[in-house]
This record gives C-alpha cells, structure tokens and sequence, in this order.
C-alpha cells in the first residue's frame, strides 16, 4: 500500500441507504479500493461513498465490484504522499492558473471534487505573467495550469495532473483497458478539440479575433468535426470510458461547455448536451467561474505572448 495509511470502512458503518454488495471484495481488491489524495479521515470516506454512491447507484469504485444496486464491500482511502507531505497538516498544492482558461478549470474541477485543498495563484496570461523568468522555472513551456507540490515539485500539461491526483479514485478506471479508453479520448480532447474550440475562444474574449481571420473558418470547421465525433461516441453511453464519469469527462468538459463563448452552436448536438448536464449534476460540481481554493499573491510579468 506504499506505506501509506489506509482506512478500510465496512459497509456496515455505512448509512443504510447504501445497499450491501452482494461480492466480497479480496484483499487486493481493497488495496485498489482505497482512494488517495481524497479524505483524510473514515468519516470522510463515509461522506464520499454517499455521495459519489447516490449520484451513480453506487459507489464508484476503481474496480468494478459495485452494481447499480449495491456497494463495494470494502472501502478505502490511502494518503498520497504525492499530494501532502508526510506529517503535514497545513501544506497545501498550489496551482498557477488563469481563471478563464479552461484547462486551469479542469485542475480546479478535480480539486474541488477531491477534497483536496490548494491555493490558487492567479497568472494573468493576457499580461504576459506566464513569460517571466520566475514562472519559467516551474513550467518551460511556460503555460497554465502549473501544480506546485509543498516540496517545490511541479507538474504541467493540464490533463497529466488530472491523470495524476485522479491515481486510485474511482475517477480513474482501474481496468487497464478502460483507462486507456480515458486515455484516449483526453488525447483526443488535446489533438482534435481544444486546438480549435479552445482557439476560438480565446480570440473571441481576447479580441484578437481580427487578426486571425484567415484562420479563423478552417479552426471552426475542425471544431465542428470534434463535436460530430463527441456526439456520435455518446450514442448509447452515457459517458466517455466505461460507464461512469471520469477524468476523460473532465477533461472534455472544460471547453465543451463554454464553447457557445467561441460562438459554437451545441443545439444539434442533444447527446452532448445531455452529457453536459450528468457532468454537471456530478457531486461536488463546480463552474468555470466559481471561486474555488484559497486565493494566493498573484504572479508577475514582463510582457511577451499568452500562455493559455
């Protein structure tokens, strides 16, 4: 278990609107059950498998031992030396973000449904902030999201640090096929959507659409052909990998949603828009502009362009 704690929760201590499974889960399978970097106590535990239990008939557990009418037997949560310092109660991640980018969202999205604590440091792309010196320490690419750990590490590209803190949530399949569908369509999300949806966007609310106007009809077309290959996929599923919500749905989510603001008309998709609201009615679900985290100094600039 990595030397981590763990605490294992019965379903008898679970209130009684969570149904016993009617499998007995192994001791391996309550070593893939706990859940890192989430509660940091049973009660806790007890909080997130009724919530994440009511929300899909069950307790999304990384294995699929649970069904729609029942629970896992046992269920877990391991402390994550990768996200908390061993000993620390007060150290905190800390994420360079910009609050309108969709790809900062997706990071604090999995936070807030975590219960991961952090504190948000605002990085005003549209000034620079992401070109100086200082920033470019943490990221070379010199782009938000950033995650700083306590311990000065830092992760960027914002789909690898959901793949990260999701690591032994029932938000990341367990099963190596279906979490390679997850995959898959978070590459996806990264190749053929937000290069175009994203784009648009941003010059929309960055009003720097005039200069962009020869690209501007090719980057909508491919935009469109991301939303066609989104709506046929959710014919008949409910969402992305497997068949529960997932960081794939996350990671799709961020720009799908807003992307009415780069002028995207969503009505012909009704799959889509369906998948919008699951994603949205999801437990702890918060919005793109919801304040979320404890708010930090904000970053410094020295000009150059955005790092979106």
């Amino acid at each position: 278990m990595g030397g981590g704690k763990c605490w294992i929760v019965q379903v008898q201590t679970l209130p009684r609107r969570l149904s016993r499974s009617s499998s007995t889960a192994s001791l391996e399978q309550a070593g893939q059950l706990c859940w890192r970097g989430k509660a940091r106590s049973p009660q806790a535990v007890q909080r997130l498998a009724i919530s994440w239990g009511e929300s899909e008939g069950q307790v999304n557990s990384p294995s699929s031992i649970g069904t729609r009418s029942g629970v896992a037997e046992t269920i877990g949560r391991q402390h994550n030396p990768a996200v908390m310092v061993p000993g620390s109660h007060t150290a905190m991640l800390r994420l360079y973000d910009y609050f309108e980018s969709g790809n900062a969202y997706k990071v604090r999205l999995l936070l807030h449904q975590l219960e991961l604590p952090f504190e948000r440091v605002p990085v005003d792309i549209l000034k620079g902030e992401t070109r100086n010196p200082a920033f470019e320490k943490k990221n070379l690419n010199r782009r938000v999201p950033v995650l700083e750990w306590p311990d000065g590490r830092c992760l960027a590209e914002s789909n690898a640090i959901l793949l990260h803190l999701a690591e032994g949530t029932p938000l990341l399949p367990a099963d190596p096929f279906d979490r390679a569908l997850a995959m898959q369509w978070m590459f996806f999300e990264q190749y053929s959507h937000e290069p175009y949806i994203a784009v648009v966007r941003f010059w929309h609310f960055s009003g720097t659409l005039d200069e962009h106007r020869d690209e501007l009809a090719g980057r909508v077309a491919r935009g469109y052909d991301a939303l066609d290959v989104m709506e046929r996929h959710l014919a008949g599923r409910d969402y992305f990998a497997g068949d529960r919500y997932s960081v794939a749905d996350i990671a799709l989510y961020a720009y799908t949603h807003v992307a009415h603001e780069g002028r995207f008309e969503l009505g012909p998709y009704a799959k889509i828009r369906a998948w919008l609201e699951r994603v949205k009615a999801q437990p702890r679900h918060v919005g793109i502009e919801d304040a979320v985290g404890n708010r930090g100094p904000a970053a410094s600039g020295e000009g150059g362009d955005p790092g979106l």
